[in-house]
């Protein structure tokens, strides 16, 4: 049985922006490898490091008020002064956790499949929006779309080759791990999506998302069967 395939991984990650900003420090791009905990995009932090400073300068200020105006026995000076210096400290806390969430880093060493940040230096981006897919190399296995027609030919445990769009002078092996029990429909028609596990260590070069086309040992067959199984098949529900 011939099917295309995806290579898929088991643990990938979605990385928004925190707030609403622009977008500042993009140091690795799409295709980048990229280090546990280092920063994958910064927002800028020009504009919150100038309220940060307006801030701590207002806290300053309430609070020498408020001493003031207790110190002088005006209780309603002072009560003022409070206020506006809990307000000025709220202000500030909000101020340093924006710029504690500014670095987005990587919570696991992976590499970016997806994210032109380069394109979108400076450019606002709105909190949530997601800007990387960062997905993990280990783990990688294939997932086939199986034609509903053929599925009934493959069962766990069964054995098969695959070759990459991007190498297809190159052929991996393959292990048939289970099918999903619904089917799923697209364009293409109706497919059931089997996950497999490759039998050998995968190259540095695989990446998530790539693709190719599989073949699933299903037992052997005459060539007639072959060329003309889906032809009868086809036959067979028309004239049922």
């Amino acid at each position: 049985v011939k099917a295309p395939f995806s290579v898929e991984t088991h643990s990938m990650v979605f990385l928004s922006a925190p707030y609403d900003g622009f977008l500042g420090d993009t140091p690795y791009q799409e295709g980048d490898a990229v280090p546990e905990g280092s920063a994958v995009f910064a927002l800028d932090t020009s504009d919150l490091l100038l309220e940060k400073q307006q801030a701590l300068a207002e806290t300053t200020r309430y609070r020498a008020e408020a001493i003031r105006s207790e110190a002088a026995g005006e209780v309603s000076d002072m009560l003022i002064a409070k206020a506006m210096l809990e307000q000025a400290e709220a202000r500030l806390s909000l101020v340093q956790h924006q710029l504690d969430q500014a670095r987005v880093t990587a919570p696991f060493e992976g590499v970016i499949v997806e994210g032109k940040l380069t394109e979108r230096v400076n450019s606002p981006v709105e909190q949530g929006e997601v800007l990387v897919k960062l997905a993990k190399l280990s783990g990688l296995f294939p997932e086939l779309k199986i034609d509903e027609s053929d599925v009934r030919f493959v069962e766990p445990g069964a054995t098969g080759e695959l070759a990459f769009a991007a190498r297809p002078d190159l052929s991996f092996p393959f292990t048939v791990d289970r099918i999903e029990p619904a089917a799923r429909s697209d364009n293409t028609g109706n497919h059931f999506t089997v996950r497999c596990q490759f039998e050998d260590e995968p190259p540095s070069w695989w990446r998530p998302g790539m693709t190719g086309v599989a073949k699933v040992d299903c037992g052997k067959r005459s060539l007639l069967w072959i060329f003309t199984r889906k032809t009868i098949d086809r036959i067979r529900l028309f004239l049922w």
